[in-house]
């Protein structure tokens, strides 16, 4: 019996002792990449009252503006590779006014994320804009642009927009220009909600676009107005575009362009529009929506909104648990 028992505590004692060496390698490991995160970047909360352009200059790459609830009045410029989130863009306000033509928020480095904001631009002028990116590879994500003659303007290729609403917009939600100093190629636009702008999405000589799982409903003009020539290599895909006052989708002296698997339907100039273009694909074009449909039942809210934009952002509210859980950590260990 005495040795029965005593192989039985020591198979107890084993037992504790892996879990517990379990648990220094997990703690160890938590440590390490904490450390490592703290290294390579810093989180800096800012409130209305903050210098946000002094704060951008002051931060080093990497940097996360992490934004408190509240209204924000300052126009600022992006020069560096930094994130910019808050917890809820229907808490986080960038309401300005800019002058004349100009936007509320210039990005003009690469690898930028911005995030969980309204932003709106009460500046005059046609082209006064939310944001206008200049460089590549800026990631917008989860905000609201509303009320300003341009949601985002494009002036630079490998950008991300994804789960935004553009809501009355008056000249357009995006608008992507190639100049002759600059290109808007290769941008996808993805799980994006245009209601009551001018034109959705309009296309100044772009090429290599891709427009994925966007509903553009309600608009005074367009859908997609891809507009002047060469608007070329572009592909629509899965989108829903009906009961705009001009056209579903017009391309103009365009060429290889396609539209796969969209919903284009009671748009009242026509569907599709494609003068002078060449070789557009259209594949399982469907019109079945029926006739007596009002785009208020497709949608009627901005509840509706974001009950949708629920279903995709769920990858990125990791942001928002990342952040917490490193300043809980940072003040354990610091």
């Amino acid at each position: 019996m005495l040795t029965t028992n005593t192989n039985v505590r020591m198979d107890e004692l084993m037992k504790r002792g892996w879990k517990a060496l379990l648990m220094i390698i997990i703690l160890l490991l938590s440590i390490n990449i904490t450390v490592k995160a703290k290294e390579n970047s810093s989180i800096i909360h800012i409130n209305q009252y903050d210098d946000i352009q002094a704060i951008i200059d002051d931060s080093k790459p990497n940097t996360i503006l992490y934004f408190s609830s509240g209204t924000y009045n300052q126009t600022f410029q992006i020069d560096k590779q930094i994130t910019l989130t808050s917890e809820d863009p229907k808490q986080t306000f960038i309401n300005v006014t800019s002058n004349q033509n100009k936007p509320a928020i210039t990005i003009s480095a690469s690898n930028v994320s911005l995030s969980n904001m309204t932003i709106q631009n009460n500046g005059p002028g046609l082209y006064t804009t939310g944001i206008r990116i200049l460089s590549n590879q800026t990631s917008i994500h989860n905000c609201v642009f509303q009320n300003t003659p341009i949601g985002i303007s494009i002036w630079s290729n490998n950008n991300s927009i994804d789960s935004n609403t553009f809501i009355r917009c008056k000249d357009e939600g995006i608008v992507l220009l190639t100049t002759a100093y600059s290109s808007a190629n290769n941008n996808t636009i993805s799980h994006c909600i245009f209601k009551e702008n001018c034109d959705a999405i309009e296309l100044q000589q772009s090429c290599y676009n891709l427009i994925e799982h966007c509903i553009m409903i309600n608009n005074t003009h367009s859908g997609i107005d891809a507009i002047i020539k060469n608007n070329n290599y572009n592909v629509i895909s899965n989108c829903t575009i009906t009961h705009n006052k001009v056209n579903g989708i017009y391309f103009s002296h365009s060429k290889e362009n396609k539209i796969i698997d969209c919903v284009i339907a009671h748009n009242t100039d026509g569907d599709i529009s494609t003068p002078e273009s060449e070789n557009i694909t259209i594949i399982t074009r469907q019109e079945n929506i029926s006739s007596s449909s009002e785009p208020e039942s497709e949608i009627n809210s901005f509840d509706t909104i974001d009950a949708q934009q629920k279903t995709i952002n769920r990858p990125h509210t990791l942001v928002s648990i990342i952040i917490k859980i490193l300043n809980k950590i940072s003040t354990f260990f610091i």
